[in-house]
């Protein structure tokens, strides 16, 4: 992969983690979803810090609220800082132990603000998404109403707003279309390997 590190980055529903699945073959690939997700398992670190700092209103039957979090977080600034500040070093540090040692990677997130912060990428790439289609996905992925994904969109797009993507890449293209676009785009600016790798 001649040392690449990728950052691919959208807001919520944009159709990052489609095209991320479709890449492992080529290049190792890591979604900070994942990586938080496991942090904030019952026992884990994150779920630990929640629970100190929160206190119980989050949690049902030891297990985070997911959607009441989710909620809260987009409707409270204090909040959300309060939750970024507890989460956002601990993903950091576990993104550093995994990919230490790799020459390339694709690192596969909705936030790039402490990325960038943290981290070389040597492109960064972002998805972009028709926002009613980003809306109905979300909805029938999460079960969480409009006005609060309006909300998410807003509050990662914002998050965007300081960084330059090399390129983007459309999600209203077939996964194979925005993969050949992905490589295409890649192999004109450095050795990524062909679709025939």
């Amino acid at each position: 992969m001649n040392n690449k590190k990728l950052l691919l980055f959208g807001s919520i529903g944009s159709g990052k983690s489609s095209l991320a699945s479709n890449l492992k073959y080529l290049i190792p690939v890591f979604e900070l979803d994942d990586i938080n997700r496991k942090l904030i398992m019952p026992g884990n670190e994150g779920y630990k810090r929640l629970y100190q700092n929160l206190g119980k209103e989050f949690f049902t039957s030891e297990q985070i609220d997911k959607k009441k979090l989710k909620e809260a977080l987009f409707n409270n600034s204090i909040l959300k800082n309060e939750i970024e500040s507890i989460l956002h070093p601990l993903i950091i540090n576990n993104i550093k132990a995994i990919v230490n040692d790799l020459d390339s990677y694709l690192l596969v997130t909705p936030l790039t603000k402490n990325l960038i912060k943290n981290f070389h990428f040597d492109y960064k790439i972002k998805m972009t998404c028709d926002l009613n289609e980003q809306i109905k996905r979300v909805q029938s992925r999460d079960n969480i109403d409009k006005k609060l994904i309006n909300k998410i969109i807003q509050s990662q797009e914002k998050d965007y707003s300081f960084i330059k993507p090399d390129f983007e890449i459309d999600s209203r293209l077939s996964i194979e279309e925005q993969k050949k676009e992905l490589i295409s785009r890649l192999w004109l600016i450095t050795n990524f390997p062909s679709m025939k790798s």
